[in-house]
């Protein structure tokens, strides 16, 4: 496996009888991020030796991923919203031990279903996965960089925050009128989304904090497409 920290390509190599000796170079366009992988075949009595892969990349998200730091973020990485994990067990967590439960209209039972936030995952290409601590206000960070992926065309952007809303001191949940519609997103967490593996996954630390003085560690995501 060949890595970078915005993307990841793996590989098998076979061998494969040839009906006579060959060489050549393909160039793959890899989408969705403008990658162009260049393949070498060698060749010896018809049979493939190796393939050796070169990789120039131009990322077209590297401004997003430095507005983010700009803004605040500890560190800000391209992920695949398929690494993106969800699971009903999430909302157990915010259901029975957060205070913030049925408080907002970001939070559940008004938040996303995890069955709900899996589909909105599978119509995306491309995420951006936002790294703060207990010091970094990931949900404005989001909010921001969803403003910016949207004017910059890609108009299905959308962003998770961390946390309860806090924009207003109660919710309005009478009317179920959100004061602050632009603003306000929802929690990952709070959609069903498992921080923890998710996080895990794109090489991020996040451990369970077992008392104050622990290193506490907040996600974001934004979803450009």
């Amino acid at each position: 496996m060949f890595s970078t920290p915005t993307h990841f390509v793996y590989f098998a190599c076979f061998v494969v009888r040839s009906p006579s000796r060959y060489g050549g170079k393909i160039q793959i366009a890899w989408p969705p991020d403008n990658a162009k992988m260049r393949i070498f075949v060698s060749t010896t009595g018809g049979y493939l030796l190796y393939a050796s892969f070169e990789m120039k990349t131009k990322h077209r998200f590297d401004k997003f991923i430095k507005e983010a730091l700009k803004l605040g973020a500890r560190d800000a990485r391209v992920i695949h919203p398929k690494s993106v994990a969800t699971g009903a067990w999430v909302r157990m967590k915010c259901r029975y031990g957060c205070d913030g439960y049925a408080r907002c209209l970001t939070c559940p039972p008004n938040s996303p279903t995890p069955e709900e936030t899996a589909t909105v995952l599978s119509g995306y290409r491309t995420a951006l996965l936002l790294h703060g601590d207990d010091h970094t206000d990931i949900t404005r960070i989001a909010v921001t960089l969803e403003r910016s992926v949207f004017l910059d065309g890609y108009y299905k952007a959308f962003s998770f925050g961390s946390g309860p809303c806090r924009l207003c001191p109660e919710c309005n949940l009478k009317t179920r009128e959100c004061r602050h519609p632009y603003e306000a997103r929802p929690a990952m967490e709070a959609c069903g989304i498992d921080v923890f593996q998710t996080a895990r996954r794109a090489g991020f630390p996040i451990e369970v904090v077992r008392d104050q003085g622990d290193t506490q560690n907040y996600y974001g995501l934004v979803l450009i497409e």
